[in-house]
This record gives structure tokens, C-alpha cells and sequence, in this order.
């Protein structure tokens, strides 16, 4: 047998092996339906429905409103944001009390429970949940207890206009992800 008929064989079984189905949409990537932390589901993604997509539209509007922040301020196109409208498992909301959560710092995945969206007392605070894990997600932003914008504990008081605004690009400033002019 000479190299060339090897090499063809190698190839070929290469080629049996890449040669896998395609999925559905395409080669994209897929967000789960459940999200895991330590083995344990703490958040299910909603069905997608005409409700869903109403939670789904409030929430993206402040993602887009950090997103023209950042250019208008800085000058630096903000990475994407994906966002997932869930349902807290109840031992989540028992345990840690959460509003919403970025999957990790620096994924650029942040989850926001339904409850938090609407009919909460947590309604008028949604645009400064969204910035405080929008600068978890994209910019690794950790808890600091000295910012009203990124203390562990929301305040009862919420952030508004410009006050949010200034938290916002300072945090950017520092997180060290953005080349200041």
C-alpha cells in the first residue's frame, strides 16, 4: 500500500466522521432551556408566545438604551446581549432571593425572571437590574458596595436618568474592557 492510497483512506474516514447531520437552524449555537448551576436547574426558559415577547420587547429596549449609552459616551460598540425571560425554580428564589442573574462574567447571557418584569415591586427598578447584569455579562463588572448601581442589595430607591446613566459609563470606564478617549 503507497502513502497516497493511505492517505486517501484517512481522508475519507475524515470525512465519514465530519460529515454529521445538520441541525435544524443551521450550525448556530444553541441557548438551553434549562440553566444549571452545580448539577441543580435553577431557571427555565419561557415559551415563546405573544406575552413572553411582550417582557422580552420592555427589557431590550434598556439593553439598547446601554448599548447607544456606551457609543454616545465612549465611542465603543457594545458586544451583544442575550437575554432570557425565565421562570426561577422556587428553591432559587427561597435561597438566594434573586432578581435576575448573569450566566457569568463575561458571557454576555443575562437571565430576567418574569416576576421581576412585571406586576413586582420591582417594576420601576427593571432599567438598573438590566444596566447592573448587562455590566456583570459583557464588562465582568463585580459587586461593589460602595455603588448604588452594583451593590449586591437593590435599594428601595431606584436609580433614575441621568444619576443611572453616570453609574453606568463609570463602571464601563473601569472595568478595563473599553479604551477610554
Amino acid at each position: 500500500m503507497d502513502i497516497n492510497e493511505i492517505i486517501d483512506q484517512e481522508l475519507a474516514e475524515f470525512a465519514r466522521d465530519y460529515d454529521r447531520p445538520r441541525r435544524d437552524y443551521g450550525d448556530r449555537t444553541r441557548v438551553p432551556k434549562t440553566h444549571k448551576w452545580k448539577g441543580k436547574e435553577y431557571a427555565k426558559n419561557r415559551e415563546s408566545n405573544d406575552e413572553t415577547h411582550e417582557l422580552r420587547r420592555k427589557v431590550m429596549q434598556y439593553i439598547y438604551d446601554a448599548k447607544n449609552l456606551v457609543k454616545k459616551e465612549l465611542g465603543y460598540d457594545q458586544p451583544r446581549v442575550n437575554m432570557r425571560v425565565v421562570d426561577w425554580s422556587p428553591e432559587r428564589v427561597i435561597l438566594q432571593n434573586a432578581l435576575a442573574c448573569a450566566t457569568g462574567h463575561g458571557t454576555g447571557v443575562i437571565l430576567i425572571p418574569a416576576a421581576t418584569i412585571t406586576g413586582s415591586k420591582w417594576e420601576r427598578h427593571l432599567k438598573s437590574i438590566v444596566y447592573h447584569e448587562i455590566l456583570h455579562a459583557t464588562y465582568c463588572v463585580e459587586h461593589d458596595k460602595s455603588s448604588p448601581l452594583m451593590h449586591p442589595n437593590i435599594s428601595w430607591k431606584p436609580l433614575e436618568g441621568e444619576e443611572l446613566d453616570k453609574w453606568f459609563i463609570k463602571h464601563v470606564k473601569e472595568s478595563g474592557k473599553v479604551k477610554t478617549k
